[in-house]
């Protein structure tokens, strides 16, 4: 069992050293041990301690004040099996966070255990030297770099006896399909007496049993899931084995994807990292190995739970199975015996399909790609070729069009979602010597924004009146109520420098950034001021009303704006546990990593961006190109495709061109 470190000294860092001064007599007399506790003698020489039923963990030449040695020392114990009291370790010194990724799952623990008992030896202890890493190295070919999906025949599986899985006394978990798939496994395993219970997934529904062991939740709430198992849990029924058939459909329906990958993630994070389970996917659609084969896009998120629930989570065992729909009564029971030999079988074949009778488990091959050569007739990039980039003012977006217009004197025209630049500077920018002459385009331009803002009548927040202003004073109450708690928090409430705010409110290094937005819009609003390297209260900080006040006012004035107030106060009640990085900064408008909230927002707020006028006349633009052509491909690379709105409209606009060969390339 790990024992505590005991010492009379360890509650500073300085009483370690300054008992490490000490003899081995004086420090050992000064306290008692008990069975379970652990001395450490820290001193000159190695300490032999010859007392019966006592071991001490010694270490010799102790620099002087050496804060790093007593933290490597203390480790070295920890990790030995001792437990170590931290916090009297750190006393007063206050230690920093260090902020982690994070994953849809917990992490797997990956600490080896002890063989056996483990012992602390009188040793001297070494100061450990930095390890210089190796640097990492890769393929010099390129041409080697690169895998393709192979499906590899495999034997069939050994037909497996219900009646043998019923002596296992596992309990099953079925959710069900439409295509009565799941249904029929159901009857399959009831039959041999196998304890089953199944779930309907049903969008929108409500939680409820519809029989003694049958349910029917919303597979986009991740509640529900936590409601079945409490349940299940309560009766002494917790599944063992799971069979998702979610994703079992006709060739012609196409699943919602958040549905499909939601069902699957909340299904997992409601069992939890110390659930024991066998999980296996069974799917329609799922991959495109005959010619006959019609894969469904939205299925292909059930691969990622797949792949990552096993690595995730060490004792639940994931598998996919893509199946064929049977066609008649005996294509359907030997389907339900193949799924019940799958779901039993050990093994390590995290992808397997059927087709037919053949059973195919995916890997991957490397592919060679040939070397380039000089004399291909249709290169892929050409001299003097136009270039369209969506997204092409991020990083990696100019990054490729610099690769163009370097190596290929490309004609490159680069879109971004960012806004449009005034009206005025317009003319000042086409003038530029760098850009290609749109004189011709432009005025045409022009009249389809006219056209486009008179049929969908957006009207922006400017064009209501006093919005822009109370939006304002909203924004800055909320700021001035989550800053101003600084101030009052430290003995200076009259000036605080920058950074004496930061450690105050406790705010993350990666986040500093919105805090000092928040200052620049207060300090705007004569809320704060700013002079010599400190922020004061300002002339206007007694005038702040309460952001409830100011919240009231804007729904009753401007009812088509109410959810984008709701915005706005839901961010703000958030602005303390999110900055210091006690909930994930990204929760807040994503809750449990769903976009549900968002939406609502906007249901509730009336269009106000001018984005789809500007996106109509991007397509109009890409579409005078096309027409320029002259019988040469448009290549269009999309860099950073987003939610697709860009996408959409581009590609419905090129579609109603005749005779234009168009390449789409899309990257993300």
């Amino acid at each position: 069992m790990p024992r505590p470190i005991s010492s009379n000294h360890y509650g500073s860092r300085g009483g370690l050293n300054s008992w490490s001064q000490q003899p081995s007599s004086q420090a050992t007399s000064q306290f008692s041990l008990t069975p379970e506790q652990l001395p450490i003698y820290l001193g000159p020489t190695v300490l032999v301690d010859d007392s019966p039923g006592i071991e001490v963990f010694s270490v010799g030449c102790l620099p002087q004040d050496s804060e790093e040695v007593i933290g490597h020392i203390l480790a070295q114990a920890w990790c030995g099996g001792s437990s170590i009291d931290w916090a009297a370790f750190q006393g007063d010194a206050a230690p920093r966070r260090v902020p982690l990724p994070t994953y849809p799952f917990d992490r797997q623990r990956y600490w080896a255990k002890p063989a056996g008992p483990i012992v602390a030896k009188s040793v001297h202890t070494p100061i450990a030297k930095p390890i210089t890493p190796l640097p990492l190295s890769k393929q010099p070919d390129l041409g080697g770099w690169f895998y393709r999906p192979h499906w590899e025949q495999k034997l069939p599986l050994a037909p497996v006896s219900p009646a043998t899985i019923a002596q296992r006394g596992e309990f099953w978990l079925l959710f069900l399909d439409d295509c009565s798939i799941g249904d029929g496994f159901a009857r399959y395993l009831r039959e041999a007496e196998i304890g089953v219970a199944t779930v309907k997934l049903q969008p929108g529904a409500e939680f409820k049993a519809l029989s003694d062991w049958d349910y029917c939740l919303n597979p986009d709430r991740a509640q529900h899931y936590r409601d079945l198992f409490q349940i299940l849990e309560q009766r002494h029924s917790t599944p063992q084995q799971i069979c998702h058939f979610g994703s079992v459909t006709a060739p012609e329906t196409e699943p919602n994807p958040e549905v499909v990958f939601n069902s699957l993630l909340f299904l997992v994070q409601a069992l939890g990292p110390q659930a024991t389970a066998n999980l296996i996917i069974i799917s329609t659609n799922l991959h495109g190995i005959e010619p006959s084969d019609l894969p469904c896009p939205a299925k292909a998120l059930v691969l990622g739970p797949a792949l990552v629930i096993p690595q995730e989570y060490a004792k639940i065992n994931c598998r996919s199975l893509d199946i064929e729909l049977p066609k008649n009564e005996l294509q359907k029971q030997n389907l339900l015996d193949r799924i019940l030999a799958e779901a039993v079988a050990p093994e390590e074949d995290a992808v397997i399909a059927y087709r037919e009778e053949t059973r195919l488990a995916r890997t991957y091959k490397s592919l060679q790609l040939p070397e380039s050569s000089n004399d291909r007739t249709e290169p892929r990039l050409r001299q003097g070729g136009v270039y369209l980039i969506a997204g092409g003012l991020g990083g990696v977006g100019l990054t490729l069009a610099t690769f163009l217009a370097k190596y290929y004197a490309g004609k490159i025209a680069l879109l971004t979602r960012s806004s449009f630049p005034d009206r005025d500077s317009w003319e000042g920018i086409l003038k530029q010597k760098r850009l290609p002459d749109l004189s011709s385009s432009i005025e045409e331009l022009r009249k389809v924004e006219a056209k486009l803002s008179d049929q969908l009548a957006i009207a922006a927040i400017s064009d209501y009146p006093g919005l822009t202003e109370k939006l304002t004073d909203l924004c800055c109450a909320h700021g001035f109520n989550y800053v101003k708690t600084a101030f009052v928090q430290t003995d200076s409430s009259q000036s605080l420098s920058y950074k004496a705010i930061l450690e105050s409110l406790r705010v993350l290094p990666e986040l500093e950034g919105c805090v000092l937005y928040i200052l620049d819009l207060l300090m705007a609003a004569e809320i704060i001021s700013y002079k010599d390297g400190l922020y004061y209260l300002g002339a206007k900080a007694d005038r702040v009303k309460e952001p409830e006040e100011l919240s009231a006012n804007l729904r009753r004035h401007y009812p088509d704006f109410r959810g984008l107030v709701e915005l706005l106060d839901h961010c703000a009640i958030h602005y303390s546990a999110a900055l210091t990085g006690k909930i994930p900064a990204i929760s807040v408008l994503y809750p449990e990593g769903r976009s549900d909230f968002l939406a609502k927002t906007m249901e509730n707020t009336i269009e106000h961006s001018r984005e789809p006028i500007y996106r109509q006349v991007a397509a109009e633009l890409v579409a005078k190109l096309a027409s320029q052509q002259q019988g040469r491909p448009l290549r269009i690379l999309e860099v950073g495709a987003g939610n697709g709105l860009l996408t959409e409209v581009v590609a419905s606009a090129l579609k109603q061109l005749e005779g234009v060969e168009c390449e789409y390339w899309g990257y993300s």
